[in-house]
């Protein structure tokens, strides 16, 4: 298997009906015991895909059971990127994709995800339609249970978003139901707010059962380093109506000299200043007109000068709108002369 040597007519040969499926199984074993080997050798990789291309559903079958039973070799493989790549080919052709996600829990997943090496071609498989909903409650139940840990871990977090990226609506949903407890927690986290900001971004029906998790809790995360962070995604990113809402829970004049508020207050302006341009001039004005109240190092100073260019930038946007209008009226009444 692992020769330069031309191997296709032999590979047709074994895999023809000439040969029984029992006549098989030694070869079959054999590849299933080796399969680290394998498809850590270019060439051994190679001819073993040109097996795969030609096996039928029983041979398949045979070698899907044989690289799953020792899970230690499965994971190592799946780690390589042509083990992965056999692995797959060999789960697809032979339709166990639902047993293949399956397996991708407990210990095993939990080394995926801490792992150096890029997981997301095994994310967007065991995440895609091929898998059903059902079959991917293990998952799910692994990442819920361990959501601290892996929240915390400066690899794993990136995998989580990624995973989380590439999910269905309805696993992202039930992710939040199993995780919700935890959401405060996590964004205060160095790297856990990163995987609360992923699920804001979705703006789906997810991201609003996050933000319901959070509520009550805003002006707590708003002073508080890294989960400020998350606040001011909900601000940035979230429909109208959401941020409406959690507006009323905010004090912005806790915030304008807080070391971490101060980044939430201007979040605020910058949203207002196309949500609701009479609620942004008022609280930029306000601000402006206090600017001697803040020194040159203080965060104030910062919101004083986002303040103050939102409100040039308000001016200007009125002044065309007061233009366009004087300009048309007398267009209108020129066509009259």
């Amino acid at each position: 298997m692992m020769t330069s040597v031309d191997v296709k007519p032999l590979i047709t040969f074994i895999s023809s009906e000439k040969v029984g499926f029992g006549a098989r199984q030694p070869l079959l074993a054999t590849i299933s015991n080796n399969i680290l080997l394998l498809s850590n050798h270019e060439k051994g990789s190679k001819n073993l895909s040109g097996l795969i291309s030609v096996a039928c559903d029983e041979d398949l079958h045979s070698l899907f059971d044989g690289f799953t039973s020792n899970l230690q070799d499965f994971g190592q493989a799946l780690l390589n990127k042509q083990g992965r790549e056999t692995i797959f080919l060999v789960t697809d052709k032979g339709g166990k994709n639902q047993q293949f996600a399956g397996l991708i829990q407990g210990e095993l997943l939990m080394r995926f995800l801490k792992n150096d090496d890029d997981v997301k071609p095994l994310i967007s498989f065991i995440t895609s339609e091929k898998v059903g909903f059902q079959a991917r409650q293990p998952l799910l139940a692994t990442i819920s249970g361990n959501i601290i840990s892996l929240s915390s871990h400066f690899k794993a977090y990136k995998n989580l978003c990624d995973l989380i990226t590439v999910s269905s609506m309805e696993f992202n949903f039930s992710l939040v139901q199993a995780i919700q407890e935890h959401l405060v927690a996590i964004s205060k986290l160095k790297y856990g707010n990163h995987v609360v900001q992923s699920l804001i971004c979705l703006q789906n029906e997810a991201s609003k059962l996050a933000i319901a998790s959070l509520k009550g809790t805003l002006m707590i995360l708003s002073k508080i380093a890294y989960s400020h962070f998350v606040v001011q995604s909900i601000f940035r990113n979230s429909d109208d109506m959401t941020v409406l809402d959690c507006f009323k829970e905010i004090n912005l004049e806790e915030l304008v000299t807080n070391p971490n508020g101060h980044f939430v207050h201007q979040s605020i302006v910058r949203r207002f200043e196309t949500l609701d341009i009479e609620l942004c001039r008022n609280i930029c004005s306000e601000i402006v007109s206090r600017k001697f109240d803040f020194e040159l190092h203080d965060p104030g100073y910062q919101v004083f000068l986002t303040c103050k260019s939102v409100l040039r930038k308000i001016g200007k946007i009125c002044d065309h709108t007061l233009f366009d209008s004087v300009f048309s009226l007398f267009l209108h009444i020129f066509t009259f002369l």
